[in-house]
């Protein structure tokens, strides 16, 4: 498993199991019991919100949630596992935060959600007219497909407050063995 300095928010690692369980409860006990044994444990003990818990436990869970119900496509698995985070993070907490936020407020606030869920990386936000870019810097490689996690989790806000998609591009860029930087622009009508 990979180096344990890399810690993932208890809420963030509910997510994962939760969005099984709702999503798919006629697989839950399938996809726990094809979990590797470490894995499977820590998914059926009790993770408290608040705490902070090693990221190994992310990819193998999340993985296994994009071969069984995503065809394998870790992209888009990662990516709905963020507009559900957002939903359920929604209703459960920043629902008094975020009603009623103009859009240069919210882009802003955004600036800070890594923080609340990964011990690891930040987000800079450059905006210019109808066009928003997050650069997500400081990436670990090997956790570097949260990077859609966290996209759908933006996106999900996005089409929550403004009740349309938006356009976006978006790509991840290795800066060095370990470490990576993400990249998404959206365009704004």
């Amino acid at each position: 498993m990979e180096d344990k300095k890399f810690l993932v928010k208890g809420n963030a690692m509910q997510s994962i199991s939760i969005f099984v369980k709702e999503k798919y409860p006629e697989q839950y006990g399938k996809w726990l019991s094809k979990l590797p044994d470490k894995v499977s444990a820590f998914y059926k003990s009790i993770i408290l919100e608040g705490d902070w818990y090693p990221a190994e436990f992310v990819k193998p869970a999340s993985e296994l949630i994009a071969e069984m119900f995503f065809d394998g496509d870790k992209a888009q698995a990662y990516y709905e596992i963020g507009k559900y985070s957002f939903n359920r993070s929604y209703e459960k907490t920043y629902k008094p935060v975020y009603e009623g936020t103009e859009k240069d407020v919210l882009f802003n606030l955004m600036s800070g959600i890594v923080g609340l869920y990964f011990n690891f990386g930040h987000v800079e936000i450059e905006q210019e007219n109808n066009k928003v870019t997050y650069i997500f810097k400081d990436f670990p490689v090997f956790l570097a497909d949260n990077f859609w996690r966290i996209l759908g989790f933006i996106e999900q806000m996005f089409f929550h407050f403004y009740k349309k998609p938006i356009k976006q591009e978006c790509f991840f860029v290795k800066t060095n063995q370990n470490m990576g930087d993400g990249h998404t622009i959206y365009y704004f009508d």
